[in-house]
């Protein structure tokens, strides 16, 4: 494991998500992994997991397909040490806006429900380094909290509510973003546990709590 000084922005919301502590109960978070799964490539192998937490999602990943090869970084060194052995083969305490590994090293990076914890000034600096990082015709997968839903428009569910979301985002703006990072062939499907369900591509969006995006660079 390494750490290294944080970038100011990240380190004004490190108290907040270090008092989060709802991706430890989250029903959905082990499914979020099975569906990031679901849209890699067939050749898939070299897998940075970004945000991996106490890494629940990568231990369902290396459950499903042994011969991945797992990296993970969390922000959080505490949940880092609290990773059981044998999931990944590196793992790192550290802000995921400089990796700390050479270009063109993944073919696949996985972030659940991630972006909306980091500060909008930091997110275009973290996208490029996906970018730097995977292979070309890699794929970067991403799953955020839909302002738009309907539990959120009724006041059922309020994402905004946690001070850890900093950075809630409508499809187009992330859309956006990943094109201005040099990401392509931008696709978006449903995610939460509503997919459980209706599945990931029922045609009324807003049922959605959280939304996925597919996008592959150039």
């Amino acid at each position: 494991m390494q750490s290294t000084l944080l970038p100011s922005a990240v380190a004004e919301t490190l108290s907040f998500n270090q008092q989060q502590i709802w991706s430890e109960t989250d029903s959905f978070a082990v499914e979020r992994y099975a569906q990031f799964m679901r849209h890699f490539a067939p050749d898939a192998i070299h897998v940075l997991d970004v945000g991996c937490n106490t890494g629940r999602g990568g231990q369902l990943l290396k459950q499903q397909r042994s011969h991945l090869r797992l990296c993970g970084i969390d922000l959080l060194e505490d949940r880092i040490r609290r990773v059981p052995p044998g999931i990944y083969e590196r793992l790192i305490a550290d802000s995921a806006t400089a990796l700390p590994f050479d270009d063109n090293t993944f073919d696949t990076i996985v972030a659940g429900e991630l972006v909306e914890h980091i500060p909008a000034s930091e997110l275009p600096g973290m996208l490029r380094e996906f970018h730097r990082v995977l292979t070309p015709g890699g794929r970067v997968l991403l799953t955020t909290p839909n302002p738009h839903s309907y539990l959120v428009n009724i006041r059922r569910h309020d994402v905004f509510a946690d001070p850890s979301h900093v950075n809630i985002m409508a499809v187009p703006v992330l859309l956006d973003h990943l094109c201005q990072s040099g990401f392509s062939s931008n696709r978006v499907t449903g995610s939460g546990k509503v997919t459980r369900h209706l599945g990931e591509r029922f045609p009324l969006f807003n049922v959605y709590g959280s939304y996925l995006t597919i996008s592959q660079k150039n």
